[in-house]
C-alpha cells in the first residue's frame, strides 16, 4: 500500500486527494494537471476556429484534422497569432 493511501485512512484531506487521483485515473488521466492542459488546448484550437470563422477563412478538412490533432499549445497559440492577419487559414498553420 502506498504511503499515500495509508495517509487517506486518517488524513481527511489526503483521502479527498487520493479519491480525485483515483477518478481521474478512472477516467484516463494521470492528474489534475493533465485535465488542465486538455482543458487549454481545446480552448485554444476553439479560440483559433472562432478568429479563422471571424475572418471568413475556410478550412480544408487536413486543416481541421491538423488543429484537432495538435497537442502543443504553442503551436496553436503561434496558429491564433498568424491567423489574425493570413490571408488563408493554410498560411495561419504554416
Amino acid at each position: 500500500m502506498s504511503r499515500a493511501a495509508v495517509d487517506a485512512l486518517y488524513d481527511r484531506d489526503a483521502a479527498h486527494r487520493h479519491t480525485l487521483r483515483n477518478l481521474l485515473q478512472r477516467e484516463g488521466y494521470e492528474d489534475l494537471e493533465a485535465v488542465k492542459t486538455i482543458g487549454r488546448l481545446a480552448e485554444a484550437r476553439s479560440e483559433l476556429r472562432r478568429v479563422l470563422a471571424r475572418r471568413k477563412l475556410a478550412l480544408s478538412a487536413d486543416d481541421e484534422a491538423r488543429i484537432e490533432g495538435a497537442t502543443d499549445l504553442a503551436d496553436l497559440e503561434r496558429w491564433l497569432d498568424q491567423a489574425v492577419d493570413a490571408a488563408s487559414a493554410a498560411a495561419a498553420l504554416g
